[in-house]
């Protein structure tokens, strides 16, 4: 395995360790080129990217503390720095903010029809400000632009697969789709990678469709079998669709889960991209997710993957070489995405997905689409309850689902019900075990309360990190504490969880007479 920074293993542990102590001042993450925001400017550090996917999950799962990112200019002189002590104030509304000579801009994502109209002005001239309370910013910054598909360009020749492709994870869910569109479209020759239940029968229906096909046992991050694999099976195209599927919490990726989750994951991307550079590709695919580009609650781990897969293909488009990056929302063959539709994320069925990976390889566009099927009034609910976020705020369809007052403006003190804090330690115990019986339900989906057995463990019932984070917020709302990301997990039981309550009530109950 190849030799990686360890500033993600590090942002963890002072994620974890900021929240276990309750610090309640905010944290920000300065980096410098993990964002650009020109096209004149540097390919973006896929390190320091992969911080800036990690604190956007931050942002979601710590909203009572976390500040936000900053990206610095090569020089910081004294203009840079009075730009940034405003941010670091919070007064200008803005979390996601790369510092240069033309001002303090904050990150924006764009319909993709219409970034083209866009560009020219969010690249190159003076920023605005809204108010006197917004940072100063430019509409868009450079590889972030979203979302669903442009009109297909034609005047340029479609991409047609030729000779060999591999795919990465080709073997299950969505990588055989894309698979099979390439046996479709006249690929000759299909190297696949994964672990799929039944790569054979896959081979055969491949096969039958015309395309010879070897399924490789290849994991990414051993690179001299990558290397062979390569050199064994040249190929005129990669489509890489392998990607981070478990869940977890920013703080779960602390000790042995960081290196089990993500720094395999890194070693594979920056293989892949090393091996490729000497090739001569007709086309270089790369699949990430929405998680990476505008974050997830418990989606750590994709989230960081994901940043530093989309800064690689920059960093590739940069020297000109072919590459199309597309951060997907979830796919109908996802196993997360009836749990995703709750959040308004709806799924993109193959052959609408497949559809819009066509338009984006044949527009050839350099900046990272995302493409997902967005309700935007759930998603912005869900997206701004806790925190504010200006992430959206020139795309129309967010302004037209968002009613005033409706959501993305913090509320005031949460209310908790005068019996909690008026009863004894037992009573007070009891109602609070029905509580948590009751939310806990709710995120699993059951009708009554009474399907959750408060001696049973959270995890057995089939709590993930998503549910285990919807649980705290539920619980939050509820009680009016504060309570850390990893609370179900340090309480395992509902019985458990409610004697922590209890306690933590006690402890915050007002003084009579209050």
């Amino acid at each position: 395995m190849v030799a990686l920074p360890r500033a993600g293993a590090w942002a963890v542990e002072l994620v974890r360790a900021v929240d276990e102590l309750g610090l309640e001042a905010p944290l920000w993450w300065l980096t410098r080129g993990a964002v650009g925001v020109a096209p004149s400017e540097p390919a973006p550090s896929a390190p320091a990217a992969l911080l800036w996917g990690l604190g956007r999950v931050a942002a979601l799962e710590h909203p009572g503390w976390w500040g936000g990112l900053v990206d610095l200019p090569e020089r910081l002189d004294a203009r840079a720095l009075t730009r940034l002590c405003r941010v670091l104030t919070g007064s200008t509304g803005e979390d996601q903010v790369a510092i240069r000579s033309a001002g303090a801009l904050g990150r924006r994502l764009v319909r993709a029809d219409a970034r083209n109209e866009q560009n020219a002005h969010s690249a190159t001239s003076a920023p605005t400000t809204e108010s006197a309370h917004t940072t100063e910013k430019a509409p868009t910054t450079r590889n972030n632009a979203p979302t669903t598909g442009n009109a297909e360009n034609t005047e340029d020749p479609r991409w047609h697969p030729a000779g060999t492709v591999l795919v990465t994870g080709g073997t299950e869910g969505v990588g055989a789709h894309v698979a099979r569109w390439l046996a479709a479209e006249g690929a000759r020759h299909l190297v696949l990678t994964g672990d799929g239940s039944d790569p054979h029968g896959l081979a055969a229906e491949l096969g039958a469709a015309g395309a010879r096909v070897t399924v490789a046992s290849c994991p990414l991050d051993g690179r001299d079998a990558l290397a062979r694999l390569l050199a064994e099976n040249p190929p005129d195209a990669i489509v890489h669709t392998e990607g981070v599927v478990e869940d977890c919490p920013v703080v779960g990726l602390s000790g042995g889960r960081y290196d089990e989750l993500v720094s395999g994951r890194l070693a594979g991307l920056t293989h892949l991209y090393e091996l490729a550079e000497d090739l001569e590709l007709s086309a270089f695919v790369v699949f990430s997710s929405i998680t990476g580009t505008v974050g997830g609650v418990g989606q750590a781990a994709r989230a960081m993957t994901d940043a530093y897969a989309d800064a690689l293909a920059g960093r590739r488009a940069a020297r000109g070489l072919p590459v199309t990056s597309v951060a997907w929302g979830p796919w109908s063959t996802d196993a997360l995405a009836d749990r995703l539709l709750e959040l308004g994320l709806g799924s993109l069925a193959p052959t609408e997905g497949i559809a819009v990976l066509r338009r984006a390889i044949d527009g050839g566009a350099e900046d990272t689409v995302l493409a997902a099927a967005i309700d935007w009034k759930r998603f912005g609910e869900v997206f701004t309850t806790a925190r504010p976020s200006r992430l959206f705020g020139l795309l129309p369809e967010f302004a037209a689902a968002r009613e005033p007052g409706a959501f993305g403006a913090r509320t005031g003190p949460r209310t908790v019900a005068p019996e909690l804090w008026e009863a004894d330690g037992p009573e007070r115990e009891r109602m609070l075990l029905d509580v948590v019986r009751a939310h806990a339900a709710a995120v699993l989906g059951h009708a009554s309360a009474e399907e959750v057995d408060g001696e049973r463990g959270f995890l057995e019932m089939g709590f993930a990190s998503l549910g285990a984070i919807e649980l705290r917020d539920r619980l939050t709302a509820a009680t009016g504490l504060t309570l850390p990301a990893t609370v179900v997990y340090d309480r395992p039981t509902p019985v458990a969880l409610a004697g922590y309550l209890s306690a933590e009530l006690a402890t915050a109950a007002p003084a009579a007479g209050e």
